[in-house]
This record gives structure tokens, C-alpha cells and sequence, in this order.
């Protein structure tokens, strides 16, 4: 059964990132998208655990639909460059919303 949730999340996940990178998104899907990415950051943390929310998980499930909504669009604004850095700039705050439950791990030095 765990399986199936994890099948159920990565393809839910490569659902939304397909709307997320389109060039042109329907307006249904952009108007349905903050219901269907937080959903699927609960479905996150049902198959992981809300202390293994990262920044960019907290970001998708929460706040991506503001940009989907106000530009249509979020290519512009892709970060990739900073894409290695999430480990060190794992906020508390990434699981307050989809996982409040979980203990929100302490901040550590940087090593670098």
C-alpha cells in the first residue's frame, strides 16, 4: 500500500511540475494548482516526514500558485544556480504549514 502512495505522489508531483515549467498554462490549471500543491505536500509528508519538508518543497506547496497566478508563468523567475544550497537553508518555517506537527530541526553552521 505505501507503494502505491509513493506512485500516487511522484507522478501527482510530475503532474504539477509539468504545469509549473509550461510555457502557457490553462487558466484551469493555474486556477486549480494552490489546492492540488498543497494536497500534494501533504501527500509529501505522508510519505516521508514533515522534518524532510525543504525549502523548495515548502515553496511549491505553498507559494508557487502565487506566481502562477499573477504572471501565468514562473519560468523567469527559476533559481537553478541555488538549486545545491536547500540542505543549508532549511528553514523551521518550510514545515509549519504542511506538516505542523513535525519538530522543526535546528539550524546548523555552514561548514563551507
Amino acid at each position: 500500500m505505501k507503494v502505491n502512495t509513493y506512485r500516487q505522489m511522484w507522478n501527482e508531483a510530475a503532474r504539477l511540475l509539468a504545469i509549473v515549467v509550461a510555457y502557457k498554462p490553462s487558466e484551469e490549471q493555474i486556477r486549480t494548482f494552490k489546492d492540488d500543491a498543497r494536497a500534494w505536500g501533504k501527500l509529501y509528508v505522508s510519505c516521508f516526514s514533515g522534518n524532510d519538508v525543504t525549502s523548495y518543497i515548502h515553496v511549491f506547496g505553498c507559494h508557487v500558485h502565487q506566481f502562477l497566478e499573477e504572471y501565468k508563468s514562473i519560468g523567469k523567475f527559476g533559481n537553478w544556480a541555488a538549486e545545491g544550497l536547500h540542505s543549508e537553508v532549511k528553514y523551521p518555517s518550510c514545515t509549519s504549514v504542511l506538516a505542523p506537527e513535525a519538530e522543526a530541526p535546528m539550524a546548523q553552521p555552514s561548514t563551507h
